[in-house]
């Protein structure tokens, strides 16, 4: 034991704290708390003299089992121990801080050990047990050799994260222990190193969920909602789970989709528009980029776009122009590629259409502002704009239930077009629709047998996450915006017969980048049954391919063949495609006057 830590440095204390010194050493709780609250009001020289008395408390003897009758007693006065050592941290002499990490340590040992057997008795104790093992352990890494020690510890970063977790639960970080513990997370704190890992995993609870929600937690505990006043104390708290997330590409990693599903694109949401309209810190300028950056990586996962709802809920446009305004360099291609790759793709999904008219509404002042409209994001946004514009009229006529509000049997022999409630769907991969009985069984003998296995077809079981108003959403889409550009397709169709006589064709219409963009195209091999299919139709079935993207770099192609109650169209292409005469905008006229029902 070092020199300064030994009981007999008691004596050179004045006799009346001498008494309560060695009464707190012997296990008074009384005396012990009475020292603490000396510390305030000591002058130095004494507090370094009151260190032997909370030491004491640490090495009362030999650990026994957690079966002790005076184990409640035993916690308290550890609790006390370990919080006067760390509030005596500047007085403790640089060599005796071996010594107190090594007691300090038994003690946490044991007391997990404790938590085991009673957890009943240690319940109360557990937080304010593990917090000061974090703040004991933060402050004692000042001393260059204890640091040392701290990291060859094995197991020391299970022990560290049950005291952050601690410390975030019970809401107890004082300014200091937020420096520490964000130095910490900044300088030493890795998740990269896989054995590393495992051990910050099982401190947080034992599953990567539990490491992702207390990240989240972390965040939440400085900026608990998006008009909270930002600190330096704050902004300071968020730099290390933020320098975490930027040095080992978290959202890359194994714990990305835990943040994800733990609710961290609402945090760094929140967190983005906080930093925005508060005061400004010595650390927002580092801040806001590192948001934006997790920002982008999480709106993106898979699946359809359900994150980018999240985040329109949760303020992403107000965070978006609010950010923008702030013309920082930094924030330029993150910006961008939100409103150029991330927003318009998810406009495709009736779910985030559903969210723009709220979040339109927070944000219209903001982007009427001249900081927003002279920044360089303006023009994007304005088109982004226009296509919100455009899909929420498709999505209001989807909502009243003027678009595609009828169907088209699936036995090809058949011309029946009736609505939805008026037809039986296949049980088995819910994407065909029948009539009658009879005509589900043709069309099972017909070919619909070995479509109806096929996975390209059971896309909704491919994806279970797509919601019946999503699906049902991108049908109308599809209808609206074919009906929208219909002579321009009819003219190219032709042309495509023209050049290749007797080859099958298909639209294909293009979402994934926002705006819709089609193109006429030969029916491939990975297509042919649907291509035997239309062929059987006898004309009156025409494929339609439909591509969205479902976030990053996923997209959905999904056949929606357009069904007439007629061959009336397809036979006059074929005979106006074989005709020697020069392609007009008449013909298209001609076709486009024909009177058939469709419907996809």
């Amino acid at each position: 034991m070092h020199a300064s830590l030994r009981l007999n440095n008691a004596s050179r204390l004045p006799d009346k704290l001498k008494a309560v010194a060695n009464s707190a050493a012997n296990g008074s709780l009384d005396d012990l708390e009475k020292l603490i609250h000396l510390i305030p009001d000591s002058p130095e020289f004494q507090l370094r003299l009151f260190i032997p008395a909370f030491y004491a408390n640490l090495s009362l003897g030999e650990l026994q089992t957690p079966h002790d009758a005076d184990l409640p007693d035993r916690l308290a006065r550890a609790i006390l121990a370990l919080d006067g050592l760390s509030t005596l941290q500047e007085h403790l002499v640089s060599k005796a801080s071996l010594d107190v990490w090594s007691t300090a340590w038994s003690w946490i040992h044991f007391f997990a050990e404790c938590e085991q057997h009673q957890p009943g008795i240690t319940a109360t104790c557990r937080i304010p047990m593990y917090t000061l093992f974090l703040t004991t352990m933060l402050v004692l890494r000042k001393d260059k050799d204890t640091a040392a020690k701290i990291d060859a510890t094995p197991r020391v970063r299970v022990f560290f994260t049950r005291g952050w977790a601690a410390a975030v639960e019970g809401g107890q970080m004082p300014a200091g222990l937020v420096d520490d513990l964000s130095r910490f997370l900044i300088q030493e704190f890795s998740l990269a190193d896989p054995q590393r890992l495992e051990e910050v995993i099982e401190g947080a609870g034992g599953t990567v969920n539990h490491l992702a929600s207390l990240m989240v937690q972390h965040i939440q505990y400085f900026v608990p909602h998006k008009d909270h006043t930002m600190t330096n104390t704050d902004g300071f708290g968020l730099l290390g789970i933020f320098k975490i997330l930027e040095a080992v590409g978290v959202m890359e990693s194994p714990v990305s989709d835990a943040l994800v599903s733990c609710g961290i694109v609402k945090t760094v949401t929140t967190v983005i528009c906080a930093l925005c309209t508060g005061p400004a810190t010595v650390i927002t300028p580092q801040l806001i980029p590192l948001n934006i950056g997790v920002l982008v990586a999480s709106v993106t996962k898979f699946p359809e776009f359900h994150w980018v709802k999240e985040a329109l809920d949760s303020g992403l446009l107000r965070a978006l122009v609010l950010a923008a305004s702030r013309n920082m360099p930094l924030l330029a291609i993150p910006l961008h590629y939100i409103l150029r790759e991330v927003l318009p793709p998810s406009l495709a999904y009736h779910s985030v259409l559903s969210s723009l008219p709220a979040a339109f509404d927070e944000v219209m002042a903001l982007s009427n502002a001249q900081q927003f409209i002279t920044s360089p994001f303006f023009n994007e946004w304005a088109q982004f704009v226009r296509l919100c514009g455009e899909r929420l009229a498709v999505m209001d006529l989807y909502d009243s239930g003027l678009l595609v509000a009828r169907r088209a049997c699936d036995n090809l022999e058949c011309p029946e077009i009736r609505t939805d409630d008026a037809l039986s769907r296949c049980a088995s991969c819910q994407n065909a629709f029948y009539c009658s009985k009879p005509c589900q069984v043709a069309d099972w003998t017909a070919g619909h047998r070995k479509l109806c296995a096929s996975p390209r077809n059971n896309h909704h079981k491919e994806s279970a996450h797509l919601s019946g108003a999503n699906r049902g959403f991108l049908r109308a889409l599809l209808d609206h915006d074919y009906e929208a550009a219909r002579a321009d397709i009819l003219g190219a169709q032709l042309r495509f017969l023209r050049a290749h006589p007797g080859h099958p064709c298909f639209v294909k219409f293009d979402y994934a980048a926002g705006r819709v963009k089609w193109q006429v195209g030969s029916v491939t091999d990975t297509r042919v049954e649907f291509g035997a299919r239309t062929a059987r139709s006898g004309g009156r079935v025409e494929l339609h391919v439909m591509v969205v993207s479902e976030g990053g770099a996923r997209q959905r192609g999904t056949a929606f063949p357009m069904r007439s109650d007629s061959a009336a169209v397809h036979d006059r292409l074929v005979a106006l495609a074989a005709g020697g005469e020069a392609i007009t905008p008449a013909m298209v006229e001609e076709l486009m006057d024909l009177e058939v029902v469709r419907t996809h």
